[in-house]
């Protein structure tokens, strides 16, 4: 079935008839403009040639239209040379054209009367401002990222991007082993996309925003990250990482890095107050020194070059990184402070090949391996060794690409790939089959095991095809058109046990009550997508006027499967079934710029779009009745000796996990989608630097969520509790909870739908500005003030969990007004370097914001349905401290040793030693308001570069 469909989606790529050179697939750049005379009339015949270390195939030609332009499209990121020849006129060179992924280089130039063998030669000037895209984007080069101290993953390279917001705040690569949330101008964490070489690598699981792969940091040649804006052939509204890797050269190279830093090179941040906080005593260490690093050591080479000349590049890269820190205020039996200790090994492979004048082929290989030895998943970090998982996790992805040049103006391309693995949370060797986990839902801590092991066997197959077309003489001024097809096949399984099929839960240390569970599972779980799109970018005089339309689809069924028979649940078996069919969806997109300054330096733009969100398989688990789920009954640990014995548990309750505790997806439902507007300036302050200031607003509508029909909101009763609050001057308040009616208590009828409560507003202005290197220096900043506020969700599905749904008011109190998401009022970025005499480099990264929005809860128990937590306020009217002195250096010196060059780097993380809490407890107990995340503390990392 698979083999046919992909044959149908190679007869429909061929077919597709519509004509553009949008940086085809995203991987490459353009390079355009129009030739005129001293008087400004166009020159129709000019030669325009380009060379470039970058561009395989040697030398590219093509002469002017009949209006003065031309066009290169498919261009890799780099510096290119460019010369324009006419019989009656001096030659023109001009050098050191920076072509950049994703972007169109503007290039439009004046012949003056004179010999052909009279050559002018410009050097630099190559312009800042892209005035023909009104996408928001940031590219991020190799001088940049290999210039200033970072944590060396995609993570921190989309940290410094202005206007994207990160879950977490890296120090040395503290954080890099873990991926975290990415946000940008409001999108949800779940609407990201991670892209190498063209196509999607996304993880198919929760709600289809991850990744599996821990990249090599070496093996790209260029970040292009897409934050706003995105043209029609953009699948998501949230930040999309653009990786393009290296392909190698005409010339054989290799480079070597190593880092290291320990527990000698650091200090310590944790001061009295902070001990406090951690219920330490003054002056105390063990268990208390922060997020303290004991050793970590990152080694990569490189090696690349020629198979033929201007015929075949190959190009390779690996990698290994240990990073082992310490868990802040978790504590093994023995005393120690428990540790955190992870190793990435990444292996690649690219052979890049001419195979004639127009057709281009490459094909890449990338294998990951991560290991996580005691893995610890918010909020639950309290977590002592034995009751951690082991993550050991293969991943791996391939992608073949050709592209093909049809006469001078048509341009095929078509990438297939697949990425495959499988990601694992293991039990910790010394876990018995009678160790049953014990966890506190206040104190975030956990005992004896994990709560789960699981195994998730998984794959996505991923494939593009697009044509482009440019028309210069088609009605009034140019036409770049564009039409394509995506389509993507997912699959995701899980064995998923637990020991004794049973969770048991304290409340601030007192037993309330265990969760049972319908283990052992053996679920599995198919999406396919689908998606044409065409666009269209229309240059006319000083306008350009970016449209297109998306319409996609996606798909989600479960096949036939079966799970054996547990503690609480029989043996199961389940027919295969549909579970949701979303189908043509269609998103107008339009976006206009136009060019103020008449040369291209200040660009006024604005822009509409809709998104359809995209999909993982959360909502496909939360309807499958063969997926893990559990049950909530009473638990009275009479003899208190925290152990399951006979007759503490209160069944009466529990009549198993029937059918209605998985809801079906309404069939009436809609797709969850975000509109996204925005209009901005950008403008070139002189060379090299560019300024912009622009205005954003999302608004997300038509979220899902669970609803009981069996259990309708008038069902539930109001009683009052009264709580101490941790805040002195609030002293003893007062809360209206809700009971359910008891006849209830058995009855489940879960539905998945539209909620129209389920809905915000984000409304934003950023500030950046940008500076190529050049004259020793380069800059990338930005500032973001903003708002996002509505009913807290999730984005596209905002799930309840098996004891919970929409209609009980438990679940909606204090809700509404509510941050939305990581919504951080202003944020600030900086980074840059700076190149002293004598192969001296300085470089630095500094990052300021408000503080992360935090809820306040509050366990409430005596409800007829069993205990609940509920919020006490919005989320956001508590945050975590303001960040403000999260300052990284380098000092760097280069020596060159016949054709070897050395580099070696001296960074210092957080120079300022700041101990900004950056995560807290909110549930109101003996623990509210812990730090359960602090900035690591001060660090010396040393790093040594060889390349030849």
């Amino acid at each position: 079935m698979r083999c046919a469909a992909i044959r149908r989606l190679l007869v429909l790529i061929t077919c597709i008839a519509l004509p553009s050179t949008w940086a085809v697939a995203q991987q490459t750049g353009v390079l355009s403009g129009v030739v005129r005379d001293a008087q400004g009339g166009v020159l129709p015949g000019v030669t325009v040639s380009i060379t470039s270390p970058a561009l395989i195939g040697g030398a590219r030609t093509i002469t002017t239209s009949e209006t003065g332009n031309y066009q290169f499209t498919g261009l890799p990121p780099g510096a290119y040379e460019v010369k324009y020849e006419l019989s009656g006129f001096s030659a023109l060179r001009r050098e050191d054209i920076r072509v950049q992924v994703a972007q169109t280089t503007r290039l439009d130039v004046e012949l003056s009367v004179g010999s052909l063998q009279e050559t002018v030669t410009v050097s630099g000037e190559s312009p800042v401002v892209d005035v023909s895209s009104t996408t928001t984007q940031t590219n991020i080069s190799k001088d940049l990222y290999e210039a200033i101290p970072t944590g060396r993953n995609p993570w921190v390279m989309a940290g410094l991007v202005p206007g994207v917001i990160t879950g977490r705040l890296d120090v040395g690569g503290t954080e890099g082993m873990q991926q975290y949330n990415l946000e940008a101008f409001g999108s949800a964490d779940s609407q990201k996309s991670f892209s190498i070489d063209g196509l999607k690598t996304n993880w198919g699981g929760g709600g289809g925003g991850s990744t599996m792969q821990y990249y090599g940091f070496e093996m790209y040649e260029e970040y292009n990250m897409q934050t706003a804006s995105g043209a029609a052939e953009s699948d998501v509204s949230g930040v999309y990482m653009n990786m393009v890797t290296k392909s190698g050269g005409n010339r054989f190279n290799s480079e070597h890095n190593f880092y290291f830093m320990n527990n000698k090179l650091q200090g310590t941040n944790i001061d009295d107050a902070l001990r406090t906080r951690l219920g330490l005593v003054a002056g105390q260490q063990s268990g208390a020194a922060g997020n303290p690093i004991d050793i970590s050591y990152d080694w990569s080479s490189t090696v690349g070059g020629p198979i033929k000349k201007d015929k075949g590049w190959f190009f390779g890269a690996l990698r290994t990184w240990k990073l082992n820190q310490f868990q802040i205020g978790a504590l093994n039996p023995d005393g120690s402070q428990a540790i955190d200790d992870n190793r990435i090994d990444n292996y690649m492979g690219k052979a890049t090949w001419q195979a004639a004048a127009a057709t281009k082929m490459s094909f890449m290989f990338n294998r990951n391996l991560k290991y996580r030895f005691h893995r610890r998943d918010s909020p639950y970090l309290f977590v002592e060794d034995k009751a951690t998982v082991l993550q050991d996790q293969p991943a791996q992805n391939y992608v073949a690409q050709v592209n093909h040049v049809l006469g001078k103006r048509t341009v095929f391309d078509a990438r297939f790939g697949r990425m495959w693995g499988v990601f694992p949370t293991r039990y910790q060797k010394d876990v018995g089959p009678n160790d049953i986990a014990i966890r506190d839902s206040v104190r975030f801590t956990r005992i004896n095991a994990a709560e789960t092991q699981s195994l998730n066997p998984n794959h996505r197959y991923q494939a593009n095809g697009n044509v482009s077309y440019f028309a210069d003489q088609f009605g009034a001024g140019s036409h770049d058109v564009k039409a394509g097809v995506q389509l993507s096949w997912e699959r995701m399984a899980y064995d998923r046990d637990r020991n004794g099929d049973i969770l048991l839960e304290l409340v601030d240390g007192v037993p309330t009550r265990a969760f049972l569970t319908n283990t052992p599972i053996r679920s599995d779980h198919r999406l396919e997508t689908w998606a044409v799109f065409a666009q269209d970018r229309w240059v006319i005089g000083r306008a350009t006027i970016n449209g297109g339309v998306r319409v996609d689809g996606v798909k989600a069924y479960l096949p036939a499967q079966s799970s054996p028979a547990g503690s609480f649940v029989g043996e199961r078996q389940f027919p295969e079934r549909e579970v949701f069919n979303f189908s043509s969806d269609v998103a107008p997109r339009i976006g206009v710029t136009y060019d103020l300054s008449r040369h291209g330096r200040t660009a006024l733009k604005a822009y509409y779009g809709r998104f359809f969100n995209q999909f993982g398989s959360e909502l496909a688990e939360a309807s499958n009745q063969n997926a893990l789920s559990q049950l909530q009954v009473p638990w009275n640990d009479r003899n208190g000796n925290l152990r399951l014995d006979a007759g503490e548990l209160n069944l009466s309750s529990f009549v198993g996990f029937t059918a209605g505790l998985f809801p079906p997806i309404d069939a009436s439902a809609r797709r969850p989608y975000s509109d996204e507007m925005n209009i901005g300036v950008d403008h070139e302050l002189m060379r090299d630097l560019a300024v912009s200031v622009s205005y954003h607003r999302r608004q997300h509508r038509d979220g899902l969520t669970i609803l009981d029909r069996a259990r309708p909101t008038a069902a539930y009763t109001a009683v009052q509790r009264t709580y101490t609050d941790p805040d002195p001057q609030r002293g003893t308040q007062a809360i209206t909870a809700y009971t359910l009616d008891t006849a209830l208590i058995t009855r489940r009828d879960r539905i998945i739908t539209n909620v129209e409560g389920l809905r915000s507003d984000y409304d934003g202005m950023q500030f950046s500005v940008n500076k190529r290197m050049s004259n020793r220096w380069q800059m990338l900043a930005g500032l973001s003030v903003q708002t996002h506020k509505g009913f807290s969700h999730d984005g596209t599905f905002t799930d309840t969990g098996s004891n919970n749904d929409f209609n009980n008011p438990n679940f909606q109190l204090n809700r509404n007004d509510s941050a939305i998401f990581t919504e951080i009022p202003w944020a600030l970025t900086l980074a840059g370097s700076y190149q002293l005499p004598y192969d001296v480099q300085i470089a630095g990264k500094y990052t300021a914001r408000d503080g992360d929005p935090l809820t306040r809860t509050l366990s409430v128990s005596g409800l007829s349905q069993g205990t609940e937590t509920v919020w006490v306020q919005p989320r956001g009217v508590d945050r975590t401290e303001t960040v403000s002195k999260f300052l990284d250096l380098r000092f760097a010196k280069r020596f060159a040793v016949s054709r070897t060059r050395l580099e070696g780097t001296f960074d210092i993380f957080n120079l300022l030693n700041a101990n900004h809490v950056l995560a807290q407890l909110v549930a109101i107990g003996s623990t509210f308001g812990r730090p359960s995340r602090v900035l690591a503390p001060r660090i010396v990392r040393f790093g040594a570069t060889v390349r030849f």
